[in-house]
């Protein structure tokens, strides 16, 4: 996780500046994220971890590369690019942790958004980049994870109390 915090920091500066992610930068941060998880699942013998980390990259790079496919104006090639390592790297952590950086990812920018457009400094046909908003989702699913974690285990012993009433019946 710590390579793409590193290789996160510029990419997020130039998308802002000049509204492109370029292409070493998010190769480096995939191929980094992806070494670095995998010598930590042989470290720590999960190769399962690393094969949901790689499936979770792709995934969230193929939704990227549909949207780009459906609204070329408004998603660019770089946030496709830098989806696959922002989802391996949440991968990792679990498919929970990717959909939160995703949903996390469309609400602040949505937030923004709106922001830019009543404050009038973007018009409504206006660009956003769209590449440190994928960055701050996966932020965010990282802050959220203990939190999550914490309120599994009660909501899990409701869903158990559920279950067990119901077969009481």
């Amino acid at each position: 996780m710590g390579w793409l915090a590193i290789v996160a920091v510029p990419l997020a500066f130039i998308d802002v500046a000049v509204r492109r992610l370029p292409n070493q930068l998010t190769a480096a941060a995939y191929a980094g994220t992806l070494a670095l998880l995998g010598a930590a699942a042989l470290a720590g013998h999960h190769p399962g971890q690393l094969g949901r980390a790689a499936l979770a990259g792709a995934a969230l790079c193929g939704a990227y590369l549909v949207m780009l496919a459906a609204f070329p104006r408004g998603i660019g090639g770089g946030d496709a690019k830098i989806a696959a390592g922002v989802g391996t790297a949440l991968g990792w952590l679990g498919w929970p942790l990717l959909l939160t950086g995703a949903v996390a990812c469309f609400a602040a920018c949505t937030l923004c958004s709106a922001f830019l457009l009543a404050s009038r400094r973007v018009k409504l046909t206006g660009h956003v980049p769209l590449g440190p908003f994928i960055l701050l989702g996966a932020l965010v699913a990282i802050a959220v994870q203990p939190a999550a974690a914490a309120a599994q285990p009660a909501a899990h012993a409701c869903y158990l109390r559920a279950n067990v009433q119901e077969t009481q019946r």
